[in-house]
């Protein structure tokens, strides 16, 4: 094992600038794209770390590596120079690296947002999967847990997006050869329209035990949308309803860190920018739960992102909530 690692490590080097040339192609390409086709570059991060998740074995995914091949907002020569160190690592030595890997408790880094995030609603999902009538993703973007775990369970499945991003997650999803009928997708312009209308007219049933998974969605929007739309989740949602999303911090939105910084840069150049967080610069747990009072929601498990005494804090929470027999209608 310490000879595999010590060789892991020198194909890291000595292939470093291939690596740099790739993550700055790729990145440039992913917002470019993005901005010129109108849909959200943030979408395609997810996607990428779940691809080097199933290369390494950890997660398994094959709808997520036929989807990346087939969009357009993707570059596969970017992803495969970018990743070809750690891809070609793993091949010779059987070493897996911490990226390519869950995050042990405590261990979550900024590196690891999107792994952890993966692993704690995958896990929230199966967990409740043989209680539930349907299910919503908010926000689903180019997400394909519906293929990894919904495809054939018999529960109703519904993603939400903007028309346009739907759209080219459809017509990739074809390209691909994968089957879209078993999945409800429900365009919505959220400046004009009501989700929640629109997700009942598509066969959404109120009162129903449903799981709602917002994912790296709230960083983006306002305190009063965030508020408004946990309310609306809160309305439509029957006993032993999960309500699964994460939350960053105000140290996040307002970064004075390099790295995020320039991750901010790039979502502004993208055409979106942060802009909710909480205070978690004091027990974390509790600011999160706070969030969900007055909707019947309470806090079943969360996991927190960040050290205390780290450049940024404790910067993110994802959070598993259930609502409450006491308090539905």
């Amino acid at each position: 094992m310490r000879f595999g690692f010590i060789l892991f490590i020198l194909i890291q080097i000595l292939l470093l600038p291939i690596t740099i040339i790739g993550n700055m192609y790729n990145t440039l390409y992913v917002v470019y794209k993005a901005k010129k086709m109108g849909i959200s570059a943030s979408a395609v991060d997810p996607l990428s770390y779940r691809w080097i998740l199933h290369l390494s074995g950890e997660r398994t995914d094959e709808a997520c590596v036929k989807l990346l091949k087939k969009l357009p907002v993707v570059s596969m020569t970017g992803m495969r120079l970018s990743s070809l160190s750690v891809i070609l690592g793993m091949k010779v030595t059987g070493y897996i690296p911490s990226i390519a890997k869950y995050a042990h408790p405590g261990k979550e880094t900024l590196t690891k947002i999107y792994v952890v995030r993966t692993e704690f609603f995958d896990q929230a999902l199966e967990k409740h999967l043989s209680e539930l009538d349907q299910v919503v993703i908010m926000g689903a973007g180019f997400d394909t847990r519906s293929y990894k775990f919904l495809q054939k369970v018999g529960i109703k499945v519904f993603e939400i997006d903007m028309e346009n991003t739907q759209n080219h997650k459809i017509n990739a999803l074809k390209e691909a050869g994968l089957e879209t009928d078993f999945i409800n997708f429900v365009p919505v312009d959220f400046n004009r329209e009501s989700w929640i209308d629109k997700l009942i007219d598509a066969g959404f049933q109120k009162g129903k035990r449903s799981f709602f998974l917002w994912e790296g969605v709230t960083l983006y929007l306002s305190e009063e949308i965030v508020k408004h739309t946990i309310n609306s989740i809160a309305e439509v949602s029957g006993y032993g309803s999960v309500f699964a999303f994460d939350v960053y911090s105000l140290s996040f939105v307002d970064p004075n860190t390099f790295v995020v910084k320039i991750a901010a840069k790039l979502v502004e150049a993208s055409g979106e920018k942060f802009g909710f967080g909480i205070d978690m610069s004091k027990n974390p747990e509790q600011q999160s739960g706070k969030m969900l009072k007055g909707s019947g929601f309470s806090v079943n498990r969360i996991r927190v992102i960040g050290k205390p005494k780290g450049s940024l804090g404790h910067f993110c929470c994802v959070i598993e909530a259930v609502k409450d027999n006491k308090l539905s209608n």
